[in-house]
């Protein structure tokens, strides 16, 4: 069952405009935290830490809410190419646009999504910020 939905998640079928557009909230969901904070690590600290994990998460759950919704979209569109050509419309496709779930989970969990993502650029943050420190302390020691 699974591998008849496959191409429509991936994008292979429906409305180019509305894939295209799911990709770019889905680009958002992985590049704004790891902008937010190399906007902290460039200039001086400035963006309080709260600030930045408030605006990742908010803004990482509306990405997901937005690709959510161009997924949806997307299969409206090509159920209704189906019916314009007057072809059956395959079970798998029915299923998918039928169900809720996807747009449930990112309603309701994808702020859980967001706060993942952050969790690795966060790890990232911290390690170079922790081997500039130490670069900034041999520098000082030497002579």
């Amino acid at each position: 069952m699974w591998t008849n939905v496959l191409p429509v998640h991936l994008g292979v079928m429906g409305n180019p405009a509305w894939n295209f557009m799911g990709s770019l909230f889905v680009a958002t969901l992985l590049t704004v935290p790891g902008a937010l904070l190399l906007a902290r690590f460039v200039g001086k600290p400035r963006i309080p830490w709260w600030l930045i994990v408030f605006l990742s998460v908010l803004m990482g759950w509306g990405s997901t809410i937005g690709a959510s919704f161009c997924k949806t979209k997307a299969l409206s569109t090509e159920i209704k190419a189906y019916e314009a050509r007057g072809e059956q419309i395959p079970e798998a496709l029915l299923e998918t646009w039928a169900s809720d779930a996807h747009a449930m989970g990112a309603l309701f969990l994808g702020w859980a999504l967001a706060s993942c993502i952050l969790c690795p650029w966060i790890l990232l943050y911290g390690l170079t910020q922790g081997l500039r420190n130490a670069y900034r302390k041999s520098k000082e020691r030497a002579p």
